[in-house]
């Protein structure tokens, strides 16, 4: 895979780019961040997780601890900050969250997710996290990196 990001080490963790294998423990990872969400089904679904690594699996990254525990997850994509972008929604810039309008031409990084496990926060996770977007940015010669939250 072409600019994927180098296994990144803190702690016992690495951070890497997420494989199929990772979907079910990501859902997990979801249900104990953000338990009140996973309550009404607002969390990432198993065919979402899919198209993400399907169209750029680059830009999906896990937080894995040796036993094999995914303690992180961060999803995004690239997109074209253009005036349709100035202002604009979660649902509408990620296609409602499938990323189908995942742009490899774009020139800026998209944050749309991260979540880290609550037994796993404050031990710099997001960080590791954070840092290999940062390092994706820079490989893919991108403009920028931007984010934003579903809000609810």
């Amino acid at each position: 895979m072409t600019n994927s990001i180098e296994n990144i080490k803190v702690g016992k963790a690495i951070v890497r780019n997420t494989l199929p294998e990772d979907i079910p423990k990501i859902i997990d990872l979801q249900k104990e961040s953000f338990p009140y969400l996973a309550r009404y089904g607002n969390i990432w679904h198993p065919e979402e997780l899919e198209s993400h690594i399907r169209i750029f699996p680059q830009g999906q990254l896990v937080a894995v601890e040796p036993d094999g525990t995914v303690v992180g997850s961060a999803s995004s994509l690239i997109v074209t900050l253009n005036p349709d972008y100035a202002e604009h929604t979660w649902i509408g810039i990620t296609a409602n969250g499938m990323f189908t309008n995942h742009n490899h031409n774009g020139d800026s990084l998209y944050r749309a997710d991260i979540s880290t496990h609550p037994k796993f926060r404050h031990e710099g996770i997001g960080k590791m996290l954070y840092n290999a977007r940062k390092e994706l940015v820079i490989k893919l010669n991108l403009r920028r990196m931007i984010g934003g939250e579903k809000i609810i």
